[in-house]
């Protein structure tokens, strides 16, 4: 009867391990940089929720390097948190995107007289194990 128990407990774990879904499935995530002309770029970090669930989007954080070498500002002049475990800049968004909705985050900057690039990371439903990454190029 004890084994019985300790197998049916298993498996039971086993089960609601495997049942907890990834916060970014039905999601679209893009970076992009646009030139704005006279030296100046767009930084365009982008999130759609395809599913039929509302998501939180709670931080963007953009590689500390990319970051510091286009000079990168909000409008507003908010500043980003540094994160030194992952060498990024944080921005707190914590929006709720609904099912269907896009949203947009810009930071302006510099273009760079060399190549950088980096990672952009998009933190779902506050779940730091199940981000997304998506890589981002400029300049020269």
């Amino acid at each position: 009867m004890i084994k019985f128990f300790s197998i049916s407990s298993l498996i039971s774990i086993i089960g609601l391990i495997s049942a907890c879904s990834d916060p970014t499935t039905q999601m679209e995530f893009q970076a992009s940089i646009k030139r704005l002309g006279n030296g100046r770029l767009e930084f365009i970090s982008e999130v759609t929720n395809y599913s039929n669930t509302s998501k939180m989007l709670n931080d963007i954080d953009i590689d500390y390097r990319l970051h510091e070498a286009l000079e990168l500002t909000t409008g507003d002049l908010r500043e980003g948190e540094y994160i030194p475990i992952d060498n990024t800049i944080s921005y707190m968004i914590n929006k709720n995107l609904k099912p269907k909705e896009k949203y947009q985050f810009r930071l302006f900057g510099k273009e760079s007289n060399r190549f950088i690039s980096g990672e952009v990371d998009f933190i779902i439903n506050d779940d730091i194990w199940n981000f997304r990454s998506v890589s981002v190029s400029c300049c020269r």
